[in-house]
């Protein structure tokens, strides 16, 4: 109030009315505070590790020459490692090569916008594909260390002070006039840089002004040390316990997400893949959040969408008071309706955390009334100090049985599957897919979990399930699509521009399995731009080349060749049939015969086959051009000032 202007922001914050250069010539101090939620992640794995393991870690003193962590971080294992789960930043771990903390702090402060064409060149002179040149020999001591790419604020003040005998506040001087591209200062402190330079180290005018321009390119794209190496030391602690204690580590971060239904999938995903088992939720085993267990985590009932902290804290501290939950009546008699009402039990049952014995949820479903009315009735009884009849029967008031439910059908896998991917985000007693993995391995280039791998730019071919749909408007006024396809082992969002859109639009529903051919597009996570969607059921039919069956010639006299052909006759189609006649001697004689019999390369039409000549017998021929048109169509960009609306 005495110094500068203040005033309230949007939030009832006390801001100043100065903008940030103003401040500082005044000599007021600008600090930022970041918050940072993997701080959290960090401190609620040390917390498990010490509940589960017995163990204590201090992240602040881990040895920083760790093999483990380092063979992760090479293998671009860094899906949950703070500041290096980007698939570039992945591919760059892989291409480089991590060996030691002044390698990772280096990565951090280079992969960035502006600094990304220094990339190359320390990259090539770290690999040993570029020769390590310095433009003094007394700037070997402060390069050496990122082979000799000024990367870092900190070295443009070093060699100010070493080559032209700056104190370090002069050369911060220096750097900040050079960052902002002051033009008149940096005039005034070329001159003052050459003079430095003369008079400490009789360094020729010549050779100190092109010090100064090499100084000066740098230092507009220099990222201040202290900063990435504090990056780089929570990046190093992340990859630390992923590499040693993988279940709490991800439980961790699971919990961290928790109502993030785009982001779960992904990590759960990861935790499959690194061979841990993601057990589903249940109000007799589950914690409020996701929790380590040997072998894998268990899903956490705050994770389950519509129940809530609040609600999972209820059931869990009553599960510790009572003991387990017998059922759905003894649950609903237990837990405060206040916290936990119908909407929270509906989706504890859809998503199976209230399966019991016996007991399939279309009939828990149909139940909840009955439960609730029990358990209410129950409750209103308990405070009133009242039992009824019915209850000292039942053993001093505890809930009736769940056999007194009404029974029905059960529910259809399909509606069971359904509930699961709304409320939990993900598949986890089973997957649409499952029943049709051998055609996504068929036909499929490549699996989601690949695609972090492939160029970007490529083309390839993926099959999935069509898991998110959302319809959109360009500015153009032309519709298209955002979708999001996911296998047994990841998801990946795509985008339907409005060519592809206009073609393929009849094929885009969701929970739809499907074949998308496109281009990859490698940014902060991997995307596809589609050029072409087929039902998944389609793709024998498009993108098969041709049948081989494999005939031993010791098997045709028993009438193989007759069960064969009905066999064949059996699966009309477009695809033309090769038979391969292998002779004892090990001659093979192949028979095109094509003009007979053309089949559809259907997995009934495999199994048929197989059942009658055996494992192995058939071969599948499958165009490996990801799209089936001989055209690059849709593969444009958005036109200039375009942009997707939503």
């Amino acid at each position: 109030a005495e110094i500068v202007a203040l005033t309230l922001d949007k939030d009832k914050q006390v801001v100043t009315q100065y903008a940030m250069e103003p401040l500082g010539r005044i000599g007021l101090l600008k600090m930022d505070f970041l918050g940072l939620k993997t701080l959290t992640v960090i401190q609620e794995v040390v917390d498990l590790v010490r509940e589960t393991r017995g163990e204590a870690v201090d992240v602040n003193a881990l040895p920083l020459d760790d093999r483990a962590t380092y063979e992760l971080l090479q293998r671009g294992d860094t899906i949950g490692v703070f500041q290096l789960e980007s698939s570039g930043m992945r591919d760059l771990v892989r291409r480089v090569g991590v060996g030691c903390i002044e390698d990772l702090i280096a990565m951090i402060a280079l992969y960035r916008p502006g600094p990304m064409n220094m990339l190359e060149d320390y990259v090539n002179r770290k690999t040993g594909k570029a020769p390590i040149e310095y433009e003094h020999p007394l700037l070997e001591p402060i390069l050496k260390e990122t082979h000799g790419v000024m990367i870092y604020q900190e070295q443009v003040q070093q060699a100010a002070s070493v080559l032209a005998g700056y104190s370090l506040g002069q050369g911060d001087l220096l750097r900040r006039a050079m960052a902002k591209k002051m033009p008149e200062e940096m005039e005034a402190q070329r001159t003052a840089f050459i003079q430095g330079c003369m008079r400490t180290h009789r360094i020729p005018s010549a050779k100190a002004e092109k010090i100064f321009d090499t100084l000066a390119k740098f230092a507009g794209y220099g990222f201040n040390k202290s900063h990435s190496a504090a990056y780089g030391i929570v990046a190093y602690q992340t990859a630390y316990l992923k590499a040693h204690y993988p279940a709490e580590f991800m439980a961790a971060l699971l919990s961290s997400e928790m109502g993030k239904m785009e982001k779960l999938p992904v990590l759960i995903a990861e935790t499959r893949a690194m061979g841990l088992e993601v057990l589903p939720p249940h109000v007799n085993h589950s914690a409020v959040r996701f929790r380590p267990v040997p072998g894998g985590v268990r899903f956490g009932l705050a994770g389950i969408k519509n129940v809530g902290e609040g609600a999972a804290e209820e059931i869990v501290a009553e599960r510790t008071r009572g003991g387990p939950y017998q059922g759905l009546m003894d649950f609903c008699s237990r837990v405060q309706g206040t916290l936990v009402n119908r909407k929270v039990i509906e989706s504890l049952v859809r998503c199976g955390a209230l399966d019991f014995p016996g007991m399939h949820r279309a009939r828990l479903w149909a139940g909840i009334e009955q439960a609730m009315n029990r358990g209410a009735a129950h409750q209103r009884d308990r405070q009133s100090g009242q039992t009824s009849l019915f209850g000292l029967l039942e053993g001093g008031g505890q809930g009736v049985s769940d056999e007194q439910l009404a029974d029905c059908p059960p529910w259809p896998e399909s509606r069971l599957l359904a509930g699961e991917r709304e409320l939990l985000g993900v598949y986890l007693s089973g997957h649409p897919l499952s029943q049709k993995a051998r055609l996504l391995r068929r036909y499929s280039l490549s699996t989601l979990a690949g695609l972090a791998g492939l160029p970007h730019g490529s083309q390839t071919r993926i099959g999935g399930l069509i898991a998110g749909l959302e319809q959109k408007m360009t500015k153009r006024k032309e519709a298209m699509a955002v979708l999001r396809l996911e296998d047994l082992d990841g998801s990946v969002e795509v985008v339907v521009y409005p060519e592809a859109f206009r073609e393929y639009a009849a094929v885009l529903t969701p929970d739809r399995a499907v074949l998308v051919c496109g281009e990859v597009r490698q940014e902060e996570a991997p995307k596809l731009i589609a050029s072409e969607i087929y039902p998944l059921e389609e793709a024998p039919a498009v993108f098969t080349r041709h049948v081989s069956v494999h005939l031993a010639t010791t098997r045709l006299a028993d009438g193989l060749l007759d069960r064969l052909k009905a066999v064949l006759a059996a699966h009309p189609g477009r695809t033309p049939v090769i038979v391969c006649l292998e002779y004892p001697t090990g001659e093979k004689v192949f028979l095109d015969i094509a003009n007979s019999y053309k089949v559809l390369a259907e997995e009934a039409l495999i199994d048929d086959m197989e059942r009658l000549l055996g494992e192995e017998s058939v071969y599948v021929a499958v165009n490996p051009t990801p799209c089936r048109k001989a055209r690059d169509a849709y593969r444009r960009r958005p036109h200039n000032g375009e942009k997707r609306n939503g």
